[in-house]
């Protein structure tokens, strides 16, 4: 079987994307005493840190497909893609834990 560009294009974009989501929760999960020692989060706030980004993957995952589904899933896929990679970027330089938490809700808006 031999496969055109935009076939290799499609199945590297969808190997790459469904790698990431299990790739950075197992890398934030590894990062955790550093995120501890960073910013003095107790244990609480830190399990907060992947919860919030679970949660809103989990919430939002039916409504973003439905919505993907009426305007358009290419549209929607690069638009989460987007806000992925700007609130992943974002904390690397959050200033405290409290913006971290709020980048990883926002973070799980995309859910690849």
């Amino acid at each position: 079987m031999k496969w055109n560009r935009q076939q290799k294009s499609i199945l590297s974009t969808v190997v790459l994307t469904s790698f990431l989501n299990p790739f950075l929760i197992s890398s934030v999960n590894i990062a955790l005493p550093a995120i501890e020692q960073a910013f003095s989060m107790n244990a609480v706030l830190l399990s907060w840190i992947i919860t919030t980004y679970l949660l809103s993957s989990a919430i939002l995952l039916l409504p973003m497909g439905r919505w993907a589904d009426l305007t358009g899933i290419k549209k929607i896929f690069r638009i989460g893609l987007f806000i992925f990679s700007l609130t992943t970027l974002a904390c690397g330089f959050a200033p405290s834990g409290y913006f971290l938490l709020l980048f990883a809700c926002y973070r799980g808006l995309e859910g690849p």
